[in-house]
Parts: structure tokens; sequence; C-alpha cells
């Protein structure tokens, strides 16, 4: 699970920092819910942590039901292979059962994205670095 950035304190941070979360790997809902509550607390070293009040376990119980869910299967004109489309859209078909409600629109222009993602990772590095010095 990839949580919400800051959700999870990252100490000592990576140098990928901006673009990376640290989040839970378990075998069920349950289990990950669990952890997730476990390491979610507060780290006053990470800047990126703000502290949340959700208890992940007692949410468990609200379900899916009006869930909104932003969906593009072509995210920057990536596409997946056809295998692991079907496997997505099998997914999806199990939030719409739920009663989850999918957006899909049209993913913006990702044209110069490189030169943005190594601005980020350019300043996460030299935020990385002030940090551990």
């Amino acid at each position: 699970m990839k949580p919400s950035q800051g959700k999870v304190p990252s100490w000592p941070p990576s140098h990928l920092w901006p673009l990376s979360s640290a989040g839970p790997l378990a075998r069920t809902v349950e289990d990950l819910s669990l952890l997730l509550d476990v390491i979610s607390g507060n780290d006053f070293r990470d800047p990126s942590k703000f502290l949340f009040r959700s208890n992940s376990v007692d949410d468990l119980e609200s379900g899916i039901k009006d869930l909104k869910i932003g969906f593009s299967l072509s995210l920057g004109n990536s596409f997946p292979r056809k295998e692991v489309a079907e496997i997505i859209k099998n997914a999806v078909s199990i939030f719409v059962s739920g009663g989850a409600y999918i957006y899909q629109d049209e993913p913006p222009d990702f044209d110069g994205s490189m030169s943005i993602y190594r601005t980020i990772l350019d300043s996460g590095m030299a935020l990385t670095s002030s940090l551990m010095t």
C-alpha cells in the first residue's frame, strides 16, 4: 500500500523523499490496516509528516460505498500490457460493485514532465543533504 505523503513518517529520509513514501505490506486488508495504524505515528524530524486522527481499522467498517476514485488506464500515454489492463479493469469492476464511484477522465498533458521530475528529485536530494548534516 502506498499511503498519502506524510501519513507514515520517514526518517532518515531518502533522497527520493518528495517522490516516495513508506507504507505497509500485508496479506489481508485487516492486517494492512493494523500495521498502517502502528507505523503512522508522528515524527517531528520528517518535514512532510502531518498528524492523522483516523483509525484505519474503524474505517474498514464503513466500506467503499460512495467512495470517489479517480482512474485512468493510460496515465501519461503509458499503457499497460493487455493482461495487466484486464486485471486493472476487473479491480475497477469490484470497486463499482461495492458502491464506489469511478471517475474516468483524460489524464493531463505530461509533456515536459521529465524536467519537472528532475526539479523535484534535485530538490529532494538537496533537502535530504541539508537535514543529514
